[in-house]
């Protein structure tokens, strides 16, 4: 990973740890960011990732719909605090946008982050300084108003360059 956005990332989880909501958002420019980065961004730092696509439908998979619109956000609530971390890594966020659970991502995203830190991998793009998940048409499209969220962009060229010192056996 480049020097510079590791010392980047590293920078706003430090200044995040500060604040009231502790949230760092990282966001592709043009796409979204490939777990690969992901996993190169945990790599020496003892900060868990959850996978929260899987990890929240496996929760939810046993409640009726009008349960999991009531329970979504308390059940991912439950699994951040499982971990025990002070920062923990959210990839794969695309369920948090899924109509039927009626959530707004960047609040519920905001209120786990008053407890420990979230770097919160976006898996939408940043355009023009607001937070997009999926083209307007799209029913779980997602546009985020402009806020005091701490968002890092990452270029292409960053987030899918190879690392020669990623060690692809690690989870």
């Amino acid at each position: 990973m480049d020097p510079f956005i590791r010392a980047e990332i590293e920078r706003a989880v430090s200044e995040a740890a500060l604040a009231h909501h502790r949230l760092v958002v990282l966001a592709g420019a043009e796409r979204p960011i490939p777990t690969r980065f992901v996993r190169t961004i945990a790599q020496d730092r003892p900060w868990p990732i959850v996978n929260v696509n899987l990890s929240l439908s496996e929760r939810l998979l046993e409640l009726t719909q009008s349960q999991r619109t009531r329970k979504a956000e308390s059940i991912l609530a439950d699994i951040v605090k499982a971990t025990g971390a002070s920062i923990v890594l959210l990839h794969n966020l695309e369920m948090v946008f899924a109509v039927d659970l009626k959530l707004d991502p960047i609040r519920l995203l905001r209120k786990l982050s008053r407890n420990r830190t979230i770097v919160a991998i976006w898996p939408g793009s940043l355009e023009s300084g607001r937070l997009v998940y999926a083209q307007a048409s799209h029913p779980e499209h997602y546009r985020g108003a402009d806020s005091t969220t701490t968002v890092i962009e990452i270029s292409p060229e960053h987030a899918f360059a190879r690392s020669d010192n990623f060690d692809t056996t690690k989870a």
